[in-house]
């Protein structure tokens, strides 16, 4: 199920994030608009793979029957799934480190490029039209 998800948002990406890179007036008219997209689809994914699968073991299935959390049923097969355990371990037991992690990567979000204000219209005319 995780390759087909991968898959497809992949084949997306590779669609829109080109346009990011054309020259030109276009360039700039559609720059923001396919990083917004190439970001925003990354991040669904990001959110798809890990925090989706996560919730639903927590809210599913344990082994201590309906309504009790004592330990999921099944153990991670693979060293991914023993990775991401392991790291989310961590984050819940120092939730302090975990929200500075995701400040840095908000933080982060800074670096990407801002629109040239040449492109957007005129802020003193209120009419919208560009001089």
């Amino acid at each position: 199920m995780a390759g087909a998800v991968t898959a497809s948002t992949v084949t997306t990406v590779a669609v829109f994030a080109p346009i990011g890179f054309v020259r030109g007036e276009v360039g700039e008219l559609f720059r923001p608009f396919a990083v917004t997209v190439t970001a925003a689809l990354l991040g669904s994914l990001l959110v798809s793979l890990t925090v989706v699968p996560v919730l639903s073991c927590a809210l599913l299935r344990w082994e201590g029957g309906p309504g009790r959390r004592d330990r999921p049923r099944s153990r991670p097969r693979s060293r991914l799934q023993r990775g991401y355990r392991l790291l989310l371990r961590a984050a819940l037991y120092r939730p302090g480190v975990a929200l500075l992690v995701a400040g840095v990567i908000w933080d982060g979000t800074a670096l990407v490029p801002r629109q040239n204000p040449g492109m957007s219209p005129c802020r003193g005319s209120g009419d919208g039209v560009s001089e």
